[in-house]
């Protein structure tokens, strides 16, 4: 009988070890010191691996180590043999969704809500691995539940919104962010990445309101002001695109922001104010040949003839194919009644790309002045079967060519 009291007093002595290894582990685990904990519950489960209240305890410290994979295998084993311990269902999900597997964590977060229904905080879980698992439709709903449990909860009302986003319901996502902003004004914020989505789709109209409400949120967003200022000004409502343009370039001035605007300010007939941006802007950056061209427009449209002249050589000086800047120069050179260097420049365009049609009405009226009639001729003609457009040059051509055609009958 001595073998039997000493297997006893063996069991005895290892019950007393594992007790006090959990007890010191307790202790250790509310001192933070989680390495010494996960040294102490492992040696408990060397002696009881069925102790699943003492796996639960070392998966937690596991996480606070952030050995997740140990953590995870921890919990399922507790999951596996106690599935009614919330706890350990919901420590597991976090772990999975944290871990990029969203769609694992779902049946254990499915069971969570089932056991306890009227949890916000197991709905919200729920919802948000939903949308991680680009499961959206089925997140909708159940960002939905979460919301009606818990109304002022920031998180439920932006996973809703990002879902029906993400849905395609874009009217009603733009909805529910606006909703989740008088939660979390910061959720405001969500309306700029839907803006840019309805603009990409080619809803402008839709994207605008949102642009608009996003800088309500967000005055100093220039970048967005500015954005905002092009696609006003490219739907033709040039005062509104001013009026966002101007704070734009006056808060932080840039090259595209100031051409927008000047572009504005000529659409509008203000050109001494169109010139004045283009000018800084190219002495901000006097290299950008593009810039020159375009301020050399804008000074032949507004009469400065010469000047315009001169920028659209230098322009040419730089880049000696830009089309545009030789098709301007021959503009200027009419109006400056330097006929043939009109049309030098006119071949020199035409050398580069074909002739459009003001271009082609402009050859056929300086070859007509220099009673190239033949030329004049072939040019009206080759300008009106263009279709362009321009009814008083159109007449004008027509008329031209009835008498040019009687101007070059044999006698």
């Amino acid at each position: 009988m001595k073998w039997l009291a000493a297997l006893l007093m063996a069991v005895t002595a290892a019950a007393a070890s594992s007790q006090e290894w959990v007890q010191q582990a307790n202790q250790a685990l509310e001192d933070e010191n989680f390495t010494l904990a996960a040294e102490l519950l492992e040696k408990v489960l060397t002696e009881s691996p069925d102790d699943h209240e003492t796996r639960f305890q070392l998966a937690y410290a596991y996480t606070r180590l952030g050995e997740h994979d140990k953590a995870i295998e921890g919990y399922r084993q507790v999951v596996e043999a106690k599935p009614d311990l919330i706890a350990a269902q919901v420590n597991l999900s976090m772990l999975l969704m944290q871990n990029g597997s969203a769609q694992e964590a779902l049946p254990h977060l499915q069971a969570v809500t089932e056991a306890r229904p009227d949890d916000a905080r197991f709905r919200l879980f729920l919802a948000q691995a939903l949308l991680d698992a680009r499961r959206f439709e089925d997140a909708v709903p159940a960002f939905e539940r979460a919301l009606e449990l818990n109304p002022s909860s920031a998180d439920a009302a932006l996973g809703m919104g990002q879902s029906l986003e993400l849905s395609g319901r874009l009217a009603e996502a733009a909805q529910a962010y606006r909703k989740g902003a008088a939660i979390d004004p910061k959720i405001a914020n969500m309306l700029l990445g839907l803006a840019q989505t309805l603009e990409e789709r080619g809803d402008v109209d839709q994207a605008l309101p949102l642009y608009g409400e996003y800088l309500t949120a967000n005055s100093d967003a220039v970048h967005v002001r500015e954005r905002l200022g092009i696609l006003l000004m490219n739907q033709g409502r040039y005062e509104e695109a001013i009026a966002e343009l101007a704070p734009a370039v006056e808060r932080k001035p840039t090259p595209a922001n100031r051409e927008a605007l000047a572009q504005a300010f000529l659409m509008t007939d203000r050109r001494s104010e169109a010139l004045g941006l283009l000018q800084d802007a190219l002495q901000n950056d006097p290299s950008n040949t593009e810039l020159l061209v375009r301020y050399a427009n804008v000074l032949l449209h507004s009469g400065e003839t010469e000047k315009a002249a001169q920028h659209y050589y230098t322009a040419i000086k730089r880049a000696p194919d830009h089309v545009d800047a030789w098709n301007g120069l021959a503009f200027s050179l009419y109006k400056m009644e330097n006929f043939p260097g009109t049309l030098k420049a006119l071949i020199q365009a035409r050398m580069k790309a074909p002739l459009k049609p003001a271009a082609l009405y402009l050859r056929a009226i300086t070859e007509d002045k220099l009673q190239m009639y033949k030329e004049a001729l072939a040019s009206y003609q080759e300008f009106l079967a263009t279709n362009p457009g321009m009814e008083d040059e159109e007449w004008k051509s027509q008329q031209r060519i009835k008498v040019i055609k009687k101007v070059l009958e044999p006698r």
